[in-house]
């Protein structure tokens, strides 16, 4: 699912969000595309599997020091 970035226009964000965001975009578009042709989880098991699987994916990128203070 692709979701907008007309957001970023707005006056608080900066060239370093414009950047970040462009880079997670491209990051998550070869990094998580087994697990969208995989479809919707069946169950909460897998749900649980499947978030698990993308914070590790985030995390060994780097991507999880903006969410989370080191």
């Amino acid at each position: 699912m692709a979701i907008g970035d007309e957001h970023l226009d707005w006056p608080f964000f900066a060239d370093r969000h414009r950047a970040l965001a462009a880079d997670l975009a491209g990051f998550a578009a070869g990094a998580f595309a087994d697990l969208e042709a995989m479809g919707e989880p069946a169950d909460d098991a897998q749900l649980d599997a499947r978030c698990r699987t993308i914070l590790a994916r985030l995390a060994e990128a780097g991507f999880l020091r903006h969410a989370v203070p080191a």
